[in-house]
């Protein structure tokens, strides 16, 4: 099981769902079953390729800036997105109003005890930082 099937375990069906840093799609296609109502927010929309039609809507956003917006979502995920942010901590904290009463926000990180990560920091690679 990827790491998208794990998040969308946690995913109740039929709910609505914002996907903060779409970027390929994968989460989407691993939500598709489940017949969710999905939005996708990315930077660059250029990323999301093959899996485009898993999503409902897609919209190019830049979050620090513009927050999430104004539509409110059961589930509200973050995969592999904070990292890249310069304030992370006031990202998390604004999306607690895009939520629905009860709604759910789910965050993912990267491992870096995981060994290909740790193989790419012995040969000077990080890939979760900007240049």
């Amino acid at each position: 099981m990827n790491k998208y099937q794990q998040i969308a375990r946690r995913v109740p069906p039929k709910t609505r769902v914002l996907d903060v840093g779409c970027g390929g799609g994968d989460l989407g296609l691993a939500l598709k079953e489940k017949q969710c109502e999905l939005k996708g927010l990315d930077l660059k929309l250029d990323r999301v390729n093959a899996n485009r039609d898993c999503y409902q809507s897609l919209e190019e956003r830049d979050i620090e800036a513009q927050g999430l917006g104004e539509e409110k979502y059961d589930v509200i995920i973050f995969s592999d997105v904070l990292e890249h942010l310069n304030n992370p901590e006031i990202v998390l904290e604004k999306s607690r109003g895009s939520l629905r009463p009860g709604g759910t926000v789910l965050v993912s990180l990267p491992n870096v005890a995981y060994l290909d990560n740790r193989l790419g920091l012995l040969n000077g690679k990080w890939n979760y930082t900007d240049e």
